[in-house]
Parts: structure tokens; sequence; C-alpha cells
């Protein structure tokens, strides 16, 4: 139990129950991750201990914790979802329980600011990084274009010209780039169509003009 206390504080200058259940073995990082993300009810639901072992193996890292004249502070734990709903620990969600896991047991080395510093630090809520589409429109309107173009050359007797099949393939291009777009904060205010969503109207006007002729 001591061990992984220790490496934790080693590292981080300060160290909390959850460094203990993860170094211990009874809770897995990813699991962790995923309660933080909001995908868990509560963190011991996902822990391979029962409540009892977990209640005393808190217990001692507290007495340890006081043993080693480190310092308690009391920390939030906020949820990586758009309601940054806090986060629970145990299934009762009892104060005394949800209360030892927020606290961060600190370095009686680090000054009175730096501590401050780092609970403000610890507290914050995490900033959320979504995926949108730039244009649904642009997509659906390129892709079904190009297949009722294809089709109508095909119904009149004539075989699709080459060129017509190499319009379709950068269309193609564009539209994986607007549907795989680089990842944008979501505190974004206003989001400005890029390059490639221009280049997609282009396509497919370029892609009309070419259903126009070949009609």
């Amino acid at each position: 139990m001591a061990r992984p206390a220790e490496a934790a504080l080693a590292q981080r200058r300060f160290v909390t129950a959850i460094d203990v259940l993860v170094g211990v073995g009874w809770l897995e990082p990813h699991r962790v991750n995923e309660w933080r993300q909001g995908r868990v009810d509560y963190l011991e639901r996902v822990t391979v201990a029962n409540s009892g072992d977990i209640s005393t193996a808190i217990h001692v890292f507290r007495r340890w914790a006081q043993a080693r004249g480190l310092n308690p502070s009391e920390t939030a734990y906020v949820a990586r979802t758009r309601d940054r709903r806090p986060l629970r620990f145990s299934n009762s969600g009892d104060p005394e329980i949800e209360w030892a896991y927020r606290t961060h047991w600190v370095s009686p080395e680090l000054s009175e600011r730096k501590r401050a510093r780092m609970t403000e630090r610890q507290s914050r809520a995490p900033e959320l990084v979504v995926i949108s589409p730039v244009s649904d429109f642009t997509c659906s309107l390129g892709l079904v274009a190009f297949l009722i173009g294809a089709a109508l050359i095909a119904a009149g007797g004539n075989p699709v010209p080459t060129q017509y099949w190499s319009t379709g393939s950068a269309i193609s291009g564009a539209l994986i780039g607007i549907l795989a777009p680089t990842p944008k904060r979501i505190s974004t205010p206003t989001q400005k169509p890029p390059g490639r969503a221009r280049a997609a109207l282009s396509e497919v006007a370029a892609l009309l003009k070419d259903l126009w002729q070949n009609r």
C-alpha cells in the first residue's frame, strides 16, 4: 500500500486514493479515464475489490499520509461532459467516503502559494474537444448529384465519360476531408468553412456543368 503512494508522492508532490487503488492493481487506468468522461456512474463500480476492502485500504492510506505529515487538500472532480457534473466515487455517495476520495495529500515541502495553485489547477473543469462536420449539406449535395448524373448518362445509352469519373473522384476526396475534419475546441464561438468546404462546392459546380453537357 505504501509503495505506490510513495511513488506518486515522489513524482507529483501529492498523492490520492485513486493513485493507491491503481498502484495495488484494484483499478485500471483506462477505467479511471472512462469514469472521468462520465461513462461510468461511480468509480468503485469498475474496481476489482469489494467495498469493504476498498474502505480499509483508504483508511490505511489516510493514516499513512497523516503519519508522513502530508497536508490534506480537498479537490473537485468534474466530468469531461457538457454539463460538467461532479463525479461520484462510491455507490452510496456517502459524504465522508466522497471526501476521502477527493482529498489530495500534499507534500509539506510545497509552499502555501504553490499548494493553492495546484489545487486550483486540479479542480479546474477540463476543456472539451469535439469533432463536428463543417457542412452536411455540401456532403449530401455532392454525393447525390454525382450518383444521379452517372445514372442519367447511363440511362441515355451513352458511356459515362472518363472526365466525369475524374470529377467524381475529386469530389470524393473533398467529401472525405469534410467528414474527417480537424478536431475543434467547443469553446470556439464561430466556425468558418475551411478551404476544403469551398473546394467541395467548386467541385459540385463543375459536376453539375458536366451533367448538363452530357445529358
